[in-house]
């Protein structure tokens, strides 16, 4: 079954983007697990690059190999308040991510390993895409500063 998210994106927030995009501080591309290695990233200021991606175990492996090649990446919406947060949207992850991942800063280790031995719940997963915008807006208005 295909799902279809219909999202109408408030003006502020797709300005408070573009202002993170201009600042040479966010990158986007489309990443799928395996599929981000080999990357290549030319960046404007590698000093602030932010990684944002789903809050379960694939998610942070995706950031610790990430790492491996730009160290100085910052994870984005990827910690316990967001996940706690929005447990309502908690969903399965298929098959989670056994390995040890060296790379994580304290906070995201923690939680890594939370969720890779299933303290929060079994299979604990929180898609990017069902964090409210208020916690987005707020974010990206802490880097737009």
């Amino acid at each position: 079954m295909s799902r279809v998210l219909a999202w109408t994106t408030p003006a502020n927030v797709r300005e408070q983007v573009r202002r993170v995009w201009d600042s040479g501080r966010i990158l986007s591309a489309p990443l799928s697990g395996e599929a981000l290695f080999p990357l290549t990233l030319r960046l404007r200021r590698p000093e602030g690059v932010y990684y944002w991606g789903d809050i379960d175990t694939h998610g942070f492996a995706i950031l610790d190999r990430l790492r491996a090649h730009h160290p100085r990446v910052h994870s984005l919406l990827m910690d316990r308040d967001v996940l706690l947060a929005h447990n309502a949207h908690w969903v399965e992850e298929d098959k989670p991510h056994r390995g040890t991942l060296s790379r994580l800063t304290e906070s995201e280790a923690a939680l890594y390993e939370d969720l890779r031995h299933q303290r929060l719940g079994e299979r604990v997963r929180l898609e990017q895409e069902h964090i409210g915008f208020r916690w987005v807006e707020n974010t990206l208005a802490r880097l737009s500063a």
